[in-house]
């Protein structure tokens, strides 16, 4: 099962009103649009209006002159804008340009990033893929020498894995073990991308990224107000972390008219943790996630807290992790009891998308590096080793290496550059496979399913509600601050898909602004198709 959480406090998602890490309240201010009285010349659409009403629009607007308008409003003139929508024309295998604006140049991603790695996975591992996390014993039972705990990388491990594990074993007869051993060799230093900027490293946005892992790498602290006045009242809710950590408390319990945030700090080694803000009394608790600095040595304690629970005694605890160019050796006494498989790949691809996770997209791309090697020949991988591994298949989509530069695979880094036609050119390998052979449709369907959907899933699904567009465009968002981004295909009855990329970078609106702006360009164009007929 997918946890699917509500993610912490960061430039990526804002919760409740949230300053985050010395970011003062973001306002989001009222947008008109598409023009101001003063720059109207076409006809234009207003969100929510129904389509169908030929007063909305007359299909004499020119796109072209209609985005530029569009973009030239004050509001706008400000942001950097990358564009690039093409049809694809499955006859031919090619597409056709619908619209432009600096499509070669690089822009800040944010996290369409994703579809990078999302492509890459659908295209080389089969919809029902699952990564494997071995359990290898040492010894004769039932008094075991040493088990094993084999990470590849699966992100999506929780409590009641660990529970199916400890009553396999118990089911064998085991009933202690000299030494709990984490092998975290499948990936190599460094486990934090070295570009992510600090306030990324104290929430869920930022964890380390082990091949293996517990609760992705994090643990939520809820934040309940209390009497006015008081200090925020904090608790752990799925365990403590396992190394010590003095957390201050430097929150307040604030008056039902005060403003709310909630911010959280910690030291890079995890030992210090402060939590500040104000909630108003009587309102709801904050749920927030934070980042667990040692993730092999708190998946050991966690499992053997559940061994303990079931009359399992262990010994100690030990861990190896993997060091760059180094061979992985398993020892010949050591033996398979048990295994846990992950989700099948066609629904983690969904937490990478839908959900715009960041581990789950680290983790899996990695660990399809790790995979990819000759078995008896692995070694640790680094981030950097399955960025260039993903690069060099994805030029064999035609998808070109100089389009883009990618310093992790979420998104998350600020040395991130992309074009905008490099994430079209990403659509369009996914409409190649639509066509070809059996196996080619479905790395498409795979690909396809794990994109949100307007109106309905995922990042999308509070977009274009009650719009022509529900339901028919499937993509994937990003969000920074002053950069908002939107990759994907939009459906178009009795023609060839459309694929879109918008990208707004160095703004000075709020997220809220640049979506709306996004999003009317997105109905303009769904408008003009129409008008041009079937083709």
């Amino acid at each position: 099962m997918l946890l699917n959480r509500k993610r912490a406090f960061s430039f990526l998602s804002l919760s409740r009103k949230t300053a985050y890490l010395g970011l003062a309240f973001l306002c989001a201010g009222n947008l008109v649009f598409p023009f101001s009285s003063a720059t109207q010349a076409s006809p234009v659409l207003a969100l929510g209006k129904d389509l169908t009403d030929k007063t909305a629009m007359s299909c004499d607007v020119n796109l072209e002159a209609w985005m530029e308008q569009h973009l030239a409003q004050p509001h706008l003139q400000r942001t950097r804008w990358g564009i690039d929508i093409r049809q694809y024309l499955p006859q031919t295998s090619k597409s056709r340009t619908i619209y432009q604006k600096n499509t070669s140049q690089l822009f800040l991603p944010a996290s369409t990033a994703k579809l990078f790695s999302a492509l890459t996975l659908s295209g080389q591992l089969d919809e029902n893929y699952r990564l494997t996390t071995q359990f290898l014993a040492e010894g004769p039972a039932p008094k075991l020498k040493r088990v094993t705990v084999v990470g590849q990388g699966d992100p999506s491990i929780l409590g009641p894995q660990l529970d199916q594990i400890v009553q396999r074993l118990k089911a064998q007869g085991i009933s202690s073990i000299d030494f709990l051993t984490a092998d975290s060799r499948a990936f190599a230093a460094p486990w934090i991308i070295p570009s992510w900027e600090w306030e990324d490293l104290q929430t869920s946005d930022g964890v380390p990224i082990t091949s293996l892992s517990f609760s992705q790498n994090s643990l939520p602290l809820r934040v309940t107000p209390q009497s006015q006045g008081q200090p925020l009242k904090l608790e752990w809710l799925d365990g403590k972390p396992y190394s010590p950590v003095i957390v201050k408390n430097e929150s307040l319990t604030v008056a039902a008219d005060a403003p709310e945030f909630v911010a959280l700090r910690r030291n890079l080694a995890g030992t210090i943790l402060t939590v500040q803000g104000h909630l108003r009394a009587g309102a709801s608790p904050d749920v927030s996630y934070v980042a667990i600095a040692n993730p092999e040595e708190y998946f050991l304690a966690r499992l053997r807290s559940h061994l303990k629970d079931e009359g399992i005694k262990v010994g100690r605890l030990q861990i190896v992790k993997g060091k760059e160019n180094s061979a992985i050796k398993r020892s010949e006494s050591q033996r398979l009891i048990a295994e846990l498989k992950s989700p099948p790949l066609s629904d983690l691809l969904k937490e990478v998308n839908q959900s715009s996770n960041n581990f789950y997209t680290e983790s899996l791309l990695r660990h399809w590096a790790w995979r990819s090697q000759p078995e008896d020949e692995r070694k640790p991988v680094t981030p950097y080793q399955s960025l260039k591994k993903l690069e060099e298949y994805l030029e064999t989509l035609e998808v070109d290496p100089a389009s883009y530069e990618l310093k992790d695979a979420s998104g998350l880094s600020r040395q991130n550059l992309v074009s905008p036609e490099s994430l079209t050119s990403l659509l369009e390998a996914a409409q190649r496979w639509k066509n070809g052979d059996e196996r080619d449709r479905q790395k498409y369907q795979t690909f396809m399913n794990s994109l949100a959907v307007a109106g309905e899933s995922g990042t999308l699904k509070r977009r274009l509600v009650d719009t022509p567009i529900s339901g028919r465009f499937r993509g994937k968002t990003g969000t920074l601050r002053g950069t908002v981004t939107l990759a994907g295909i939009l459906d178009i009855p009795d023609q060839p898909s459309v694929l879109v990329t918008i990208m707004a970078n160095q703004s000075d609106q709020s997220s809220t602004q640049l979506r709306k702006a996004v999003d009317a360009m997105i109905l303009q164009l769904e408008q003009s198709m129409k008008c041009s007929g079937p083709r």
